[in-house]
């Protein structure tokens, strides 16, 4: 099975069943990764959407493509049909168990915040809501500006060759734009909860000047897998509204850097809109650690077991954590990699990793002063039954933060570089936003004076 791409070139497609859920349903097609659970279509759960619809107020917005999902929602690339044709949003459909109250995007409102003060600009911007009455329930909607391709790994690599030359100084001001949102955030006591490369985008231009057609052209043809009807696993006796199952999933474009479809370099704009807000919250009612939704890597090291809240250290849930998190990411911005490869990992892996690259007490019993691995530590990791993928990063130890900042990203015959002295800079930078007592981690705004922000002013 397959299908003609926009080359005109067959595709084939290797066809998948998957497993029954509760209804009975099972998808049947190219199923692949980066679909939603099927059996969350479910009362209060994901609202089915159908590709070419209408929705919303007097079938305001057309459904043309599927730009994502999370364990909150899903997104959709969609015409504001009604209003203005040539107008192109996200549509954001929430699960219907979630409340409006446990909505944070709605306080992302130019009524309620200053967004054209600095940093404010850089924020995910809600330009409508609305509810939704369906099979699953009330659903609580929200459309956005339409966003390209997050900002790493890999952004220089869509700019292509032409812009080798200026890409370190472009990339430098886009990690000062994501400090600059971080901070606005900060001033107005709101902490992100998930700052990282994967929730920054960049922008895209020229949508507004594009037909339909055009449209689906740049962001390639819809793909879709059958949902299919069998017996159900085990009969409960629950009677289940068939309407609240989808027709069909939809894989959602792929808009991550390298992605198989690029957006063409033009429409990429050197712009970029801090996201994943949903996840935010109030410096001042943070949530308890079991209910934090920041990606494992990217939290400090005093949040990365398990603890009952009453047991952390005061205000170890906050700005604090956020600064962390943006000490990783900075370093993805500006080198294009993934320079804390245990970020994607396990605990100890995360642990070792920082202490080998920041240096903090005790590391001479896990490192040399060149920062290589002691000889024995491996032997040790092992007879202690240390996971594998921990076993595996530390086999890759070697060198410093600032000997992993200055080796340069490479894709094909081309170089993104980064001089000594800019490497020398940013690892300070990173340094005093990820101590390891939270509390005297460098402010988002602080940082923004530091000399990595003005090395090409130079």
């Amino acid at each position: 099975m397959g299908y003609i791409d926009d080359d005109g070139a067959y595709i084939v497609e290797l066809i998948e069943k998957g497993p029954v859920t509760p209804f009975g349903t099972y998808l049947y097609g190219p199923i692949g990764h980066g679909l939603e659970p099927l059996e969350q279509y479910e009362p209060g759960g994901y609202h089915p959407v159908d590709l070419n619809i209408f929705l919303g107020p007097n079938d305001r917005y057309q459904v043309l493509h599927k730009l994502g999902h999370s364990d909150r929602a899903t997104v959709w690339l969609c015409r504001d049909w009604r209003q203005d044709p040539s107008k192109y949003v996200a549509l954001k459909i929430m699960k219907a168990s979630i409340q409006e109250e446990n909505i944070m995007e709605h306080n992302f409102d130019p009524r309620y915040l200053d967004l054209g003060a600095p940093g404010g600009e850089y924020l995910e911007v809600l330009l409508s809501k609305f509810t939704l009455e369906g099979p699953n329930g009330t659903h609580h909607c929200m459309t956005f500006p339409v966003y390209g391709p997050m900002i790493s790994p890999g952004l220089w690599i869509e700019w292509g060759e032409a812009r080798d030359e200026e890409a370190p100084s472009v990339l430098n001001k886009l990690a000062y734009k994501a400090t600059q949102a971080l901070a606005f955030l900060h001033d107005n006591g709101i902490c992100h909860g998930d700052f990282r490369p994967e929730n920054i985008r960049t922008l895209i231009r020229g949508l507004g000047s594009m037909t339909r057609d055009q449209v689906l052209q740049l962001f390639g043809r819809p793909r879709t897998v059958d949902v299919r009807w069998g017996p159900r696993v085990e009969d409960d006796g629950i009677e289940r509204d068939p309407s609240s199952q989808p027709r069909e999933l939809v894989h959602a474009y792929n808009s991550g850097c390298l992605a198989t479809n690029p957006l063409p370099a033009q429409h990429i704009s050197d712009s970029i809109v801090v996201s994943g807000l949903g996840k935010a919250y109030w410096a001042d009612s943070p949530p308890a650690w079991e209910d934090l939704e920041t990606m494992q890597g990217f939290l400090p090291p005093e949040l990365q077991f398990g603890f009952e809240s009453a047991e952390l250290p005061p205000n170890s849930i906050g700005f604090t954590s956020d600064l962390w998190a943006l000490g990783y990411t900075l370093t993805g911005i500006r080198t294009q990699k993934k320079i804390f490869t245990g970020a994607y990992q396990d605990p100890d892996a995360i642990l070792v990793e920082a202490v080998w690259h920041f240096g903090w007490a005790n590391r001479d019993t896990w490192f040399e002063e060149s920062g290589k691995l002691l000889d024995d530590i491996i032997a040790r990791a092992q007879q202690e039954g240390a996971e594998d993928e921990t076993i595996a990063r530390l086999s890759q130890v070697d060198g410093t933060l600032e000997c992993d900042i200055a080796k340069p990203a490479q894709y094909d015959d081309r170089t993104l570089e980064i001089s000594a002295r800019e490497a020398e800079l940013l690892s300070d930078l990173v340094r005093k936003l990820c101590r390891y007592e939270s509390r005297k981690r460098l402010s988002a705004k602080k940082a923004l004076n530091h000399q990595f922000f003005k090395y090409y002013e130079e």
